[in-house]
């Protein structure tokens, strides 16, 4: 499990939270299954994707909001 753990810090006590806008294809073909310690909220605008979560697969469109816990497997591919 670790191995697949992101690295990247999301937040600190100070701002305890990180937004970022993500393109999929544009900026990165997949996000790869992976894991942290903070809550991820997605926002889909346009367009669809798959997010595995756990052993769940959802087929996410366009105003569907998908919140992932901390420490769960998340993978995305549009």
């Amino acid at each position: 499990m670790e191995s697949i753990e992101e690295k990247r810090r999301h937040s600190s006590i100070l701002v305890p939270y990180s937004y970022y806008k993500c393109i999929i294809p544009d900026y990165f073909l997949y996000v790869p299954l992976h894991w942290h310690s903070e809550f991820e909220i997605n926002i889909i605008i346009s367009g669809t994707g798959d997010f595995k979560c756990g052993t769940s697969l959802i087929k996410a469109k366009p105003g569907d909001i998908i919140i992932i816990r901390p420490v769960s497997y998340t993978h995305l591919r549009a």
